[in-house]
């Protein structure tokens, strides 16, 4: 809904910017151009999560990161640096991913 109101405002701000002041309608247009890459961008990552909640069992079963999950859980820690203001529940995520295999390997996956 928020995502929603949010685009719905930024094209009637193209709309009406669009003859007067071409400069500014640019601005709102690329404005709204990443607004719907990061709804984009956040429908993939909660994708991702719901993957790992599916392979819960799986995943708690392994010592390490199973080679089959490692892009997902490496994706996810990355989009705690993007989304986490947004989504505090991020931090928690790390930190049950430290929890389970380790400050040291959590992190070796975050770098990548």
């Amino acid at each position: 809904a928020k995502f929603a109101a949010q685009r719905q405002k930024l094209k009637q701000t193209i709309v009406q910017n669009l003859s007067s002041d071409e400069q500014k309608a640019r601005i709102f247009a690329e404005q709204l151009v990443q607004l719907e890459r990061r709804q984009a961008a956040l429908e993939v990552l909660q994708t991702m999560l719901d993957m790992c909640h599916t392979r819960m069992a799986y995943i708690e079963s392994e010592p390490d990161i199973p080679s089959d999950m490692l892009s997902v859980i490496s994706s996810i820690l990355a989009a705690r640096k993007f989304f986490g203001t947004e989504i505090p529940e991020m931090e928690t995520i790390y930190k049950q991913f430290t929890n389970k295999y380790g400050k040291e390997q959590v992190m070796q996956v975050d770098d990548n």
